[in-house]
């Protein structure tokens, strides 16, 4: 069995992207994952340790910015996916003892990646805790 050729690519998986972000000032975007080259997003998990506080998530891909950040008050969790349609930075967020799989494309994937957390409310200071999934063309 001959061995790979040498003009064949790959993704790699990365270490997770993390934010953690206390004391979040309401409607100031922070960064998760921050214009990652040739990156491919399968997930991402966000948690803020307030209760009753609505939260968004903004991805751009490839300069294209989402329009209207998915925006989701959480509970305990929120596991959020790419969806389906014609939007590329769309987003389908669930909590997390709810998710579907089967509801959710595989993954979004671009030259540049970004993504970007908000609080769009402000009942409290809890901490936001956020984890993206992905892997990069390599």
């Amino acid at each position: 069995m001959k061995g790979i050729p040498r003009d064949v690519r790959f993704y790699e998986m990365q270490p997770h992207a993390i934010l953690t972000q206390a004391a979040p000032v309401q409607n100031t975007y922070y960064a998760l994952l921050n214009a990652a080259k040739n990156a491919r997003v399968y997930e991402v998990v966000i948690r803020v340790a307030t209760t009753d506080e609505d939260l968004a998530l903004k991805s751009t891909i490839d300069g294209i910015a989402s329009a209207d950040p998915t925006a989701f008050a959480p509970g305990i969790s929120i596991d959020c996916y790419p969806g389906w349609g014609s939007k590329p930075t769309a987003w389908r967020c669930k909590l997390s003892s709810s998710i579907h799989h089967e509801d959710y494309a595989f993954f979004c994937e671009g030259k540049s990646v970004t993504l970007e957390i908000r609080k769009t409310t402000a009942n409290g200071t809890g901490t936001i805790t956020a984890m993206a999934n992905y892997s990069r063309f390599i």
